[in-house]
């Protein structure tokens, strides 16, 4: 299969903006904050929400009509132009066919044009589905880990007043191995 095509004023489908890494690295978190931003809110008329299970063809998205129909509205605004963010959580890899047969040839008809699709996924290979360069999110080394996880754990207070326990966060820290949402779990307890 052919990649897409990119954005042109002679082809002027919706841009797709792929944010790839490892499982619970912050990638939807990341979106939801985006998707938060005043912004953005005031920029879309329309945002959209798709969380796939599987990685068959494309994963259930169906048809651009139907797709519509099964996401998660989480904003909807009177904006001059009509524009839509449309979100899709991948769990795995995508059918190029199947892809571009949705976004490149009936997508044009259905997305209003400026509309904008995030594409997230712990697999790599739907980068060459962007129309730009793919965010990669990536685990934080050990010694950012680490402070991260003391400012979360003891706040403004100073670790080294509490050997013990700093010595215990920091085998915490360790084993949430660079992932966000493990190190808060743990600086809460």
């Amino acid at each position: 299969a052919e990649p897409p095509v990119p954005m042109t004023a002679a082809n002027p489908g919706s841009g797709v903006l792929p944010i790839v890494g490892p499982t619970l690295i912050g990638k939807s978190t990341l979106v939801e904050h985006v998707c938060n931003d005043e912004r953005v809110r005031s920029h879309f008329s329309l945002i959209l929400l798709h969380a796939t299970a599987g990685s068959a063809g494309v994963g259930g998205l169906g048809t651009m009509a139907s797709l519509r129909d099964n996401c998660a509205t989480k904003h909807q605004s009177n904006t001059e132009d009509e524009r839509w963010l449309l979100v899709i959580e991948l769990s795995g890899d995508v059918d190029d066919e199947a892809w571009n047969n949705l976004f490149y040839s009936r997508g044009r008809r259905c997305m209003p044009r400026g509309s904008k699709v995030i594409l997230t996924s712990g697999s790599e290979k739907i980068e060459r589905f962007g129309t730009t360069r793919a965010v990669r999110l990536r685990c934080l080394s050990t010694e950012a880990m680490w402070y991260f996880f003391k400012l979360s754990a003891f706040g403004s207070a100073d670790p080294d007043e509490h050997p013990k326990l700093a010595s215990l966060a920091m085998d915490m820290a360790v084993e949430a191995r660079g992932s966000f949402m493990a190190a808060n779990i743990m600086a809460a307890m």
